[in-house]
């Protein structure tokens, strides 16, 4: 299903968050820095619009039509006290709404047409006591303009056969819907929801109409709690051939913001910098188990591997900083490897680098690439009080990688050709998925695309050491088989996959302990924590003797320790850097591009829309108020004079009506005086005015005074139609701005 959103009022998409100094209440925007709506606010306030629908159905003796919100929407059971319980996931899922098309084009390209969608409104708190203002209440909101068009598209996981009713039972809701975001209820946010492009239905003129005429012969889903597994047996059809390593990476790009959950601390959600395997195993292994494939004896056997997903560096999957890797803490340029030198003497102090990201093999430049988290405020609307509430968990944050970031994993698999090329077929069609928390609205949608994956092919060190590169949380287990962080309980391991006895090296590792969080999601529970050693570790050990090149291979792509199905355990054996120290950092930020002005077809663009035409207005008033600040023409003029007659021609200009502002300056300015030998002052004056009311000069006039809107006030804007058309339509209210800001300078200068 497709969803039109159209807003006929002002409106306000909350964020949460101000900017101090400026604005109290700031709108959501997305990635490219355009108003968008919340899709758990579009998804709230089609639930209300369904349950009112529901209600009405109930009413009337036709019974099933609330549980089927429950299976639509996902059940509540924080409403009825019972917020221990895990609730049932939605079968809906809704993107955020969007502005689209070559309108929203124009407008994320160009940044003064950007700053045109909003405009902030001031408003006052009242003291009930006394009726009046209250003190120090003053704050400004953000507004987007009206006539926004926003579209997003709705997915439904049902059974064919029920998709009719669902639809049109969603679509006849969906236009209950009037407003939505903040003042909803003081005539903000006013809309009409319109649901296009449905799967069972043709031609949708009316959704309310075509819901009340399909009612008598609507079948109710029927939706088990469980859905009923394939049933499909372990491929073994598939296996044939030698079995061998095969291995792809898989490029991952966030389409929106991804919440990988990390920890819950207060009512903030973390969410880590990357996508662990955890959350890559759960959408592919249920692909695998679809086409046949075994995947929990894979797992068990450890010859199914998920890597976890890691930000792009140059082009390649990135791998968290060595911990090895120092840098002066005052400059902040020079990076230093204290795995195989000390800290330079003329190096006030040293700091550790702890995050961030680099290439597998830096080289000579570090560069260093960060992912900052954004963070989203969102809200529990309790029903009866409609706002917030903390008895349903009230307003809380929650973290997310940002959308755009582009991210690579890795999947190994230890079988036959066979199976590889099942395996490779379904990577291919994999397409778009969700991953992460809160991937109903809003979060989690990513793409995927396949790539080639090259094995690792580690050299044997000529000095019988043993390094390893820590790419993921280490998990391993001490003789007494509970967990542990001691590095030397890996020598017993190490030495079965290499065949030879190793030894660690303490004074030549640097390694960090880290403690992993889960949630059971089914039991509402958390799972046990993971203590293990944190990626960017490097540890050292020393070999009796030089093992084969093959068993270094495997050792490196099956890794080391417990849970390696899902990313765990992944290391790099004998790194290139170890042995060299890169001669400077490199910065990793990505500036974006300055902009650019409008343009004649950015012009025609805007004025084919309702919104774009009031944005249009609104910069071109903007640039007009900036253009007349910075006016001199009142020094032109003698400080000498009568007052009245300046004020007069400002009582005339101000209450004039729209399209009559150059009229009533002209009769001010060809005014005659009425007694016999008097002379009407300020001549000057009267000229100035007579030559502002020619467009040509009076845009001329702007331009000498305005370098900061060129694209309006150049000599050559009035050579294109669209800009003189433009002009043409502003020229009475610019004229107005312009006459009433010279009168007030003018009659201070008189006073004065």
């Amino acid at each position: 299903m497709k969803l039109e959103i159209t807003f006929i009022s002002d409106w306000h998409p909350g964020m949460g968050a101000g900017r101090p100094g400026d604005l109290d209440r700031l709108v959501r925007r997305d990635v490219e820095g355009l108003p968008c709506l919340s899709a758990r606010t579009l998804v709230g306030m089609w639930r209300d619009a369904a349950e009112a629908l529901a209600q009405a159905l109930e009413s009337n003796g036709q019974g099933g039509w609330l549980a089927l919100i429950n299976d639509l929407f996902g059940t509540q059971p924080a409403l009825g006290g019972q917020g221990g319980r895990a609730p049932q996931p939605s079968l809906l899922r809704v993107d955020a709404p969007r502005l689209s098309g070559r309108l929203a084009r124009v407008l994320a390209e160009v940044p003064i047409l950007r700053e045109g969608l909003t405009f902030a409104v001031p408003s006052v708190a009242i003291d009930s006591s006394t009726g009046a203002a209250a003190e120090n209440k003053l704050f400004f909101t953000e507004m987007v303009r009206k006539g926004a068009v926003l579209s997003a598209n709705a997915h439904l996981d049902l059974p064919r056969k029920y998709v009719r009713t669902a639809e049109l039972f969603l679509a006849a809701a969906a236009e209950g819907i009037r407003a939505m975001g903040g003042k909803r209820r003081r005539g903000k946010g006013l809309c009409r929801v319109r649901v296009d492009d449905l799967e069972c239905v043709d031609d949708l003129q009316s959704a309310t109409d075509a819901f009340f005429d399909a009612l008598p012969n609507l079948e109710l889903p029927n939706i088990p709690g469980k859905r009923a597994s394939s049933g499909a047996s372990p491929a073994s059809g598939l296996a044939s051939g030698r079995p061998a390593w095969h291995g792809w990476r898989l490029g991952i790009r966030c389409l929106e913001p991804l919440c990988a959950w990390r920890r819950t601390t207060g009512n903030v959600e973390e969410s880590y910098d990357h996508v662990p395997g955890t959350l890559l195993l759960g959408a592919v292994a249920s692909r695998l188990e679809a086409a046949g494939h075994d995947v929990f004896s894979l797992l068990a056997d450890g010859h199914l591997l998920m890597r976890s997903a890691m930000p792009s560096v140059s082009g390649r999957r990135g791998c968290p900083v060595p911990l090895a890797f120092f840098e002066d803490k005052f400059s902040n340029r020079l990076a230093q490897n204290l795995l195989e030198e000390l800290p330079d003497g003329n190096a006030s102090q040293w700091k550790q680098l702890r995050k961030g990201y680099v290439e597998p093999e830096p080289g000579d430049a570090l560069r260093v690439v960060d992912v900052t988290v954004v963070q989203q405020v969102h809200n529990v609307i309790h029903d009866d009080l409609q706002r917030p509430d903390e008895s349903l968990g009230g307003i809380y944050t929650r973290q997310a990688i940002p959308q755009g970031t582009q991210l690579q994993a890795e999947i190994l698999l230890f079988g036959p050709p066979g199976a590889a090329e099942s395996v490779e077929g379904i990577l291919d069609g994999l397409g778009e998925l969700r991953l992460g928390r809160a991937t109903k609205a809003d979060y989690g949608r990513v793409s995927l695309s396949r790539e080639d994956w090259k094995p690792p092919v580690p050299e044997v060190r000529k000095d019988s050491r043993l390094v390893l590169w820590l790419v993921s949380p280490l998990l391993f287990r001490g003789p007494s088989l509970l967990p542990s962080i001691d590095p030397v309980h890996l020598e017993k391991e190490l030495a079965q996959v290499l065949g030879v006895s190793v030894e660690f090296r303490p004074n030549r590792s640097i390694w960090r302990v880290i403690r992993r969080e889960s949630w059971q999601r089914s039991w509402s529970l958390a799972r046990p924590s993971l203590v293990g050693l944190a990626a960017g570790s490097v540890l050292t050990f020393h070999l009796q003797r030089d093992p084969q090149g093959s068993a270094l291979t495997e050792l490196a792509i099956r890794g080391i320790g417990e849970r390696r199905g899902e990313g765990m355990g992944e290391i790099i054996v004998n790194p290139e850097w170890v042995d060299a120290s890169p001669s400077h950092r490199s910065s990793s930020q990505q500036l974006g591009s300055p902009g650019r002005t409008p343009t004649a077809e950015d012009i025609e663009i805007l004025q084919s829309s309702g919104l774009g035409r009031a944005v249009l207005m609104g910069v071109a008033m903007r640039a007009v108020e900036r253009a007349v600040v910075c006016s001199k023409m009142h020094e032109s003029f003698e400080k000498d004079g009568s007052a009245s007659q300046i004020g007069a021609l400002r009582s005339l200009v101000a209450s004039a009506p729209v399209g009559q502002v150059a009229a009533k300056a002209k009769e001010w300015a060809i005014r005659k005086p009425r007694a016999k030998g008097k002379t009407f002052p300020h001549e000057a004056a009267q000229k100035e005015v007579q030559t502002l009311l020619a467009q040509k000069s009076f845009w001329a006039c702007l331009a000498a005074s305005s370098a900061s809107s060129p694209w309006l006030m150049s000599e050559t804007a009035d050579e294109d139609t669209a800009m003189k058309r433009l002009r043409s339509e502003i020229y009475d209210e610019a004229l107005r701005i312009l006459l009433v800001d010279w009168c007030q300078r003018r009659q201070r200068g008189v006073e004065v």
